[in-house]
């Protein structure tokens, strides 16, 4: 319901919808006609206007109208009531609107489907009458003055303004509107209440356009002089020509263009393009070096001229030394080099084969860039980068036609330039944040054109107009996730996807890349800083939550700068960084990891979980108490998760005789399934034997075994189901001390992805039904008494050692020392 209140003789509302203007300003009792284009202005049209309706139209101080939010209007206003509407072009409205009052928009109750806001009806500030007449008077002769001068305003303007003279508001809102002021300026007198104070702005836009009227009559003065100076010299210019012509001198006596024709036949340009740029040079003979045409026309010449059209670098495919230099540069993703000595292999079998274009997926940090680095290394070819973030113009790709005043190369050509030859390796970044189709094209299209190894031999800028041969270019594209690129990209790449590190893989890293770059970058030695294994462990596992390695870059690159300040100063000592220091250097750990639990507990399961970050321990805590028989879970769980739930409820209850449960307790009692960390969304089916370990055990009373992790999904018919993400879940396992792991049978062939060292020290067990898994993590109870009671007689016993150790110190006699004489 909008609320409303008395103004101007009618009822006005409190909440107004508001309509942005980016080429007009309103003001009050002014008629205004307006074309409406854009689709939230349409919505609000359609909603809630109609004529007779009063609606809020504020100025944007924005070109974007797509990407509008209310902090781009202004606050001033005017409420204007809607005379005619009507359909204007394809799919738009012309409205015609009067104005009413002054506004201000305190507060926007809605953005969408359109504005909506709550509004304030302004009044006019007086108490200055003879103020008021002066300045009233002093405008007006401007106004006489200004239409006189400009023949853009009609003679009647000057009358119909001078009706108005008694009541200055009036009458500087009249001028305003009528005037070819800024739109900034207009909005300015729009918001100023004071009618003295609006004249007086006035009267400073209205010499400033009697200024420029006089330059614009003078210089159309001296306009018409210069085009008939040019004339003269143009005919003159041709009768030499035409004598030049019978004397036999052939009109070609410009040196500058004798010398480009001769750069144009010693540059091996192919035909096409050889041809275009005689044409060019032509076009500039004719054409005066005063003229802006012949900057352009050079220009172009210079594009076409030094462009690598026939240069290629030595490149040929070696498979030894790419495998052998892959190795060097990069640790790790050995299935990524793997992919990608089998994509050269047949490249070097397979001579006729044009183009090889890749697409490396995967978080950042990960290596994607220095590993497109090292294959050029490897394979002899320049390496440049493209980044396409951003682009919502095909023109930025494909180039703009040189006919346009602002005419450009696209950015692949920009690259070919800048390397210097016709097969690069070429890096293109930032293809997921392209903008998509629009009225300025579609970039990802023309980003296709290049990449299509079927048609780029011919690839056209649009700026160079002819063809350039891109077959021989290696494109290599990075991106984060598949869904990111578009369609129309997608079959066109070969896919290769990057793993994120586990633990063992960044520390290797660190110590074997990060550390030496660091040391050379901040002028240190080995000398002068140790980090210990301890703590670049705490590093990644406390300061750090990533795939890749750049946060963990940047930490470490924190110290070194802290140890570099130390040795630049007199008093320096060896830098030793170890787990127990750490702290001084990067300050409070900023991620604490869960712990195992240290004894074993009923309702309490170990599960393994996959982040964007590599794997992560998840305790799942179930919990019985009285009810009614419901499931409730919490924890910011997803719908495939809130599902798997209940399908291990399901299950669990089904075999209530098999693991000694009373039937009738899972209708007299409520279960809880909490999942810790709830400000972190959670989804997946991959908990779902966890989940029901962890109901089992609390409707059993059995508790479960706090050495063992697990994940693997659950079908309605208890079979244990394959799951992604087995390497960093493994990973996550070992990194804290659990050396037991279950997984689904059908994941025992993704052990081979595991280093070495997880493999040995790791003890896995594979299971098809999700009775094995009780079998192998449900315990009996006196099994945990046991448990518990051995805790304790360590504690107990720890605890009496230390005490004993105390009173042999209070025991133990003071040592004399002798006094020198």
């Amino acid at each position: 319901m909008i609320k409303t209140k008395k103004g101007s003789g009618s009822l006005m509302p409190d909440e107004l919808p508001v309509l942005p203007l980016m080429s007009t300003v309103i003001f009050p009792l002014g008629i205004s006609t307006i074309q409406v284009w854009y689709e939230r202005n349409l919505r609000l049209l359609q909603a809630r206007a109609k004529r007779g309706d009063i609606i809020g139209f504020s100025f944007a101080r924005t070109t974007d109208m797509d990407q509008l939010t209310p902090r781009e209007l202004s606050a001033g206003g005017t409420a204007a009531k809607i005379i005619r509407i009507e359909g204007f072009g394809e799919g738009g409205k012309q409205i015609t609107v009067q104005g009413l009052k002054r506004i201000r928009l305190k507060e926007y109750t809605r953005t969408e489907p359109y504005l909506v806001a709550r509004v304030e009806y302004l009044e006019e500030i007086g108490g200055d009458p003879e103020g008021e007449r002066r300045e009233a008077n002093r405008t007006m002769e401007l106004v006489k003055q200004l239409v006189e001068l400009d023949p853009a305003y009609p003679a009647e303007l000057y009358h119909i303004c001078s009706m108005n003279a008694d009541t200055p508001g009036k009458l500087a809102d009249m001028i305003a509107s009528a005037f070819h002021f800024d739109l900034s300026a207009k909005q300015a007198i729009l918001e100023e209440l004071d009618a003295r104070k609006r004249l007086a702005r006035l009267v400073d836009l209205l010499k400033l356009e009697i200024d420029k009227a006089e330059l614009s009559k003078n210089v159309t003065f001296d306009a018409r002089q210069d085009l008939e100076r040019k004339i003269k010299e143009q005919v003159l210019r041709e009768e030499m020509k035409t004598i030049k012509d019978e004397l036999g001198n052939g009109g070609l006596h410009e040196r500058e263009v004798v010398e480009l024709r001769g750069k144009i036949r010693e540059s091996s340009l192919p035909p096409s393009a050889e041809k275009q740029a005689l044409l060019e040079v032509e076009r500039l003979r004719l054409i005066s070096t005063a003229s802006a045409e012949y900057g352009m026309v050079r220009t172009h010449l210079d594009w076409l001229m030094s462009l690598p059209w026939t240069k290629a670098s030595c490149g040929e495919v070696d498979i030894e030394r790419l495998e052998a230099i892959l190795s060097q540069e990069h640790f790790g993703q050995e299935k990524v080099k793997e992919g990608i000595l089998q994509l050269f292999s047949i490249r070097k079998l397979r001579k006729d084969l044009k183009g090889i274009v890749l697409c490396f997926l995967g978080p950042a940090g990960t290596g994607k860039t220095s590993l497109a680095q090292a294959i050029a290394k490897a394979l002899e070819r320049k390496f440049v980068r493209v980044n396409l973030a951003g682009v919502r113009d095909e023109a930025e790709i494909k180039g703009r036609r040189s006919t346009y005043a602002e005419a450009f190369p696209g950015k692949i050509l920009n690259a070919i330039r800048e390397a210097e030859c016709t097969n690069p390796l070429m890096m293109i970044e930032g293809i997921g944040k392209m903008g998509t189709e629009n009225l300025r094209g579609d970039p990802a299209a023309a980003l296709a054109e290049a990449l299509d190894t079927e048609r780029n031999s011919n690839f056209v800028d649009n700026y160079l107009g002819v063809p350039f041969d891109l077959s021989d270019v290696i494109f290599v594209t990075a991106a984060s996730v598949p869904e990111e690129i578009p369609g129309s990209l997608f079959d066109l790449m070969e896919m290769i996807e990057f793993s994120g590190f586990i633990e063992e893989e960044k520390l290797e890293i660190a110590k074997k890349f990060i550390l030496p770059m660091l040391l050379k970058k901040h002028g240190l030695s080995e000398r002068d800083i140790q980090f210990t294994d301890g703590a670049l462990r705490k590093v990644i596992r406390q300061y750090t939550v990533e795939a890749g390695i750049k946060s963990l870059q940047r930490e470490m690159e924190d110290i070194c700068r802290k140890c570099a300040r130390a040795r630049a100063s007199k008093s320096f000592t060896r830098c030793r960084i170890t787990k127990d220091n750490l702290e001084e250097y990067l300050g409070m750990p900023v991620y604490i990891p869960d712990k195992v639990p240290k004894h074993e507990e009923i309702g309490v399961a170990i599960g393994l979980a996959w982040t964007e970050a590599g794997g992560d321990l998840m305790l799942i805590e179930a919990l019985k108490m009285k009810g009614s028989g419901q499931v409730i879970f919490t924890g910011q769980l997803g719908e495939i998760m809130k599902e798997s739930i209940q399908a291990a409820h399901s299950y669990v209850r089904s075999k209530a005789e098999m693991l000694g449960i009373n039937y009738d307790d899972f209708t007299s009692n409520d279960i809880h399934v909490h999942f810790p960390s709830g400000s972190i969304p959670k989804d997946g089916p991959s908990a779902g034997i966890t989940v029901s370990l962890a109901i089992a055990s609390v409707m059993s009373d059995r508790p479960i075994r706090n050495d063992m992790a697990m994940s693997g999904e659950i079908s309605l018919r208890g079979r244990v189901l394959p799951v992604a993400g087995v390497r960093e879940k493994a990973s996550a396992a070992h990194r804290v001390g659990i050396r037991n792991v279950m997984l689904p049978k059908g994941n025992e062939k993704n052990l081979l992805d595991l280093p070495e060292k997880i493999k040995m020290e790791t003890d896995f067990i594979f299971v098809e039904r999700i009775e094995e898994v009780f079998k192998h993590a449900l315990m009996e109870p006196d099994e945990s008494q046991k448990g518990i009671e051995e805790i304790l007689r360590r504690e107990l016993g720890k605890m009496a050692r230390v005490e004993k150790q105390k009173r042999t110190k209070r025991k133990k006699p003071a040592r004399k020392v002798a006094k020198k004489p």
